[in-house]
């Protein structure tokens, strides 16, 4: 798991850009996606930007909220 001293590796990058695609789909910014799924905006944009990993339990939470499947999101 990338932690906050470790480099973000090509999977948390991807996984990243996918749950930033899946916010912009719904027209929604970072606040806003981060307050209605319940997460806090700047570990949202901390994923969104593969500077660290996002837990399993959050992804998992993210891609029903983005009204996805957790394989949408992996590489």
């Amino acid at each position: 798991m990338s932690g906050y001293l470790e480099p973000p590796t090509s999977f948390d990058r991807h996984v990243g850009r996918c749950l930033r695609a899946s916010r912009m789909a719904l027209g929604l910014s970072l606040a806003e996606a981060g307050t209605l799924a319940g997460v806090h905006t700047m570990s949202l944009q901390s994923w969104e930007t593969g500077r660290r990993t996002c837990p399993l339990e959050t992804l998992i939470a993210l891609a029903a909220f983005y009204r996805a499947r957790v394989t949408d999101f992996l590489p």
